[in-house]
């Protein structure tokens, strides 16, 4: 059963019986099934939310001065004045959150976490694959798959954690217009991990949606100003209500962005650490809760080959906050054992027919 309150699942997910003994009848071992530590990302997420925090101080600092000169106004000389203000204040803060300084430390945030998630996933391959007798042999060209997962996490959480403040600023922006009566147009939101037909292994890794930054001068909000019913600039406690409403929302975004993406670097250092040690099928282990997708839920004790992930799903790990994972098939004389039919690709679909060719590759060598 799975762990209570774990949003990573079980640490170990075991076959079904009746799958298990049929694999002990061909003598099919696996690699067990391991998860990420929660460790590696409660500590991204703070570590995200306090990259967020000199932003969210400034903006509350900035804007609790202007509702104290301008707050209950109505008239348009000071709601154009507060606009004014409001737009010049977050204009410096925008460029204070640009500056090297903060790139540099989105960078070493990034490191840090991959480095984590990396070595927690290493220490669990090995264990693994010690359990079941398997030596894990170091690859003679090294961990070349591995360094270009490593590579590949390491710039879209870089970008992450960089987009944090832009949301952050745009739901102010939002959030200030939207009280004196001007409503914004929603920016413009992107998901590099969704799925196409043809899915890099950069796309891959980044499944939550990202908003592009949305500035305005002050022309742009005065003419959107003069064509609508102003209303008067907010008092302290609404505008601080709304802060930390808007904080709330930021704060769960780092969580969420924390646990995708420990599982998803996890998942892919897995596949990566499985190339680079020769392994090439693999049994699909889902969760197997009330969480888990229908479609994963298909594949479940299903066997693939790495190079053709199912259709529908993708890798597993890869769709937002999936927990499924692999059991690796560790050698030569267990692939022969394999029949077609055990196969997780369906009929008619466009990787089945070259998984079977791989499979009859592999029983011919």
């Amino acid at each position: 059963m799975p762990r209570k309150n774990n949003p990573f699942g079980p640490k170990n997910r075991p076959l079904t019986r009746s799958k298990r003994k049929e694999l002990t009848k061909k003598g099919i071992k696996t690699l067990n099934v391991s998860d990420p530590s929660e460790s590696s990302s409660d500590k991204y997420r703070k570590n995200m939310w306090n990259f967020l925090k000199p932003a969210t101080t400034r903006m509350k600092e900035s804007l609790t001065g202007l509702v104290e000169r301008y707050g209950g106004k109505s008239d348009k000389e000071s709601i154009f004045s507060f606009i004014g203000e409001f737009l010049s204040n977050l204009s410096i803060v925008r460029s204070e959150n640009a500056n090297q300084n903060r790139k540099d430390a989105a960078e070493k945030i990034s490191i840090d976490f991959t480095s984590s998630v990396n070595k927690d996933q290493n220490r669990k391959f090995k264990r693994n694959a010690e359990a079941i007798g398997l030596e894990i042999v170091e690859p003679v060209l090294g961990e070349r798959n591995v360094e270009d997962q490593l590579s590949d996490a390491v710039f879209q959480n870089v970008f992450l954690i960089g987009n944090l403040p832009d949301k952050y600023f745009n739901d102010i922006q939002r959030m200030v217009f939207s009280q004196i009566g001007i409503d914004l147009p929603e920016p413009e939101t992107s998901i590099p991990g969704k799925k196409t037909k043809k899915m890099s292994k950069k796309k891959v890794l980044q499944a939550t949606p990202v908003e592009e930054p949305q500035v305005f001068d002050l022309a742009d909000i005065i003419l959107k100003a003069s064509k609508v019913e102003l209303k008067a600039i907010p008092e302290k406690t609404s505008l601080i209500e709304q802060l930390m409403e808007i904080e709330g929302i930021n704060k769960t975004r780092a969580t969420t962005i924390a646990r995708d993406q420990t599982q998803k670097v996890f998942s892919a250092l897995e596949e990566a650490r499985g190339r680079d040690a020769g392994m090439l099928w693999y049994i699909w282990s889902g969760s197997d809760d009330n969480r888990e997708r229908e479609t994963h839920r298909a594949n479940n004790n299903k066997i693939f080959h790495v190079d053709f992930p199912p259709e529908e799903t993708g890798p597993p790990g890869q769709d937002i906050n999936c927990r499924c994972r692999r059991k690796w098939l560790v050698s030569k004389t267990q692939i022969h054992n394999i029949a077609e039919k055990d196969l997780g690709y369906k009929t008619g679909s466009k990787y089945r027919s070259k998984a079977i060719e791989k499979l009859r590759q592999a029983k011919n060598s």
